[in-house]
């Protein structure tokens, strides 16, 4: 632009020697004054956003002390636990911790393999559980260590093949 000119006069370039035709004006006219087109958004089949997960999953151990003396022998075979041998154990630290009403908290086994055990639960009463069996010890001076626990997934921040690879 020069400072000649005022702002006005500013058009489309011209080419003095060379007369440009009403057709040709035009198309560089549709060209200068269409619009861009706008990209449709994608197509959201299905979203949602899960605020307050319905389950709690939570990884215990059960350490016995023929386990500690069986681990600090260097000896790895130990006799597996059932599935009924650590509902009764958890029954037991509920009972003992809440009363009756601690028993009534709803259970449901993952996974039993040796001593690792995989549990879910519903998540308004996963903090009284991990409270419950975290501080438990039985008559045996058996006990359910929590090695995790959270409301999405057996491992959080892991990817939880380990759980159904044998």
């Amino acid at each position: 632009m020069s400072r000649d000119k005022p702002m006005a006069e500013v058009g489309p370039k011209q080419n003095e020697d060379a007369a440009i035709s009403d057709s040709e004006l035009n198309e560089d006219d549709t060209t200068v004054t269409r619009k861009r087109k706008k990209s449709k958004p994608s197509t959201v089949i299905s979203q949602m956003t899960l605020r307050k997960p319905e389950w709690a999953y939570i990884h215990l151990r059960l350490i016995s002390p023929s386990s500690l003396v069986a681990h600090a022998a260097g000896n790895s075979t130990l006799t597996p636990v059932d599935e009924v041998t650590v509902y009764m154990h958890i029954q037991s630290a509920l009972k003992s911790f809440l009363g009756v009403h601690g028993t009534a908290i709803t259970l449901d086994f993952l996974r039993v393999k040796g001593h690792d055990i995989w549990i879910r639960t519903p998540r308004q009463d996963v903090n009284a559980l991990v409270a419950a069996v975290g501080g438990w010890i039985g008559s045996s001076g058996e006990a359910l260590r929590i090695m995790d626990w959270g409301s999405w997934g057996p491992n959080e921040g892991r990817n939880g093949k380990e759980l159904f690879n044998d």
